[in-house]
């Protein structure tokens, strides 16, 4: 069974910086960190929603 990753809060907007200012793929981003291109999007959506993730 695999253990669930978790991400800070400062990793989480690290990630989406690649994507929103260095403007990098979210597929590249995304597989880079092994990471689901749907959490990406929910951290994104939570970002512009709440300001903090």
């Amino acid at each position: 069974m695999t253990t669930r990753r978790q991400f800070t809060g400062s990793e989480k907007i690290q990630i989406l910086r690649l994507h929103l200012l260095e403007h990098k793929p979210i597929s590249d981003v995304c597989q880079q960190h092994d990471l689901n291109p749907n959490i990406f999007y929910r951290w994104q959506q939570e970002l512009f929603e709440h300001g903090a993730v």
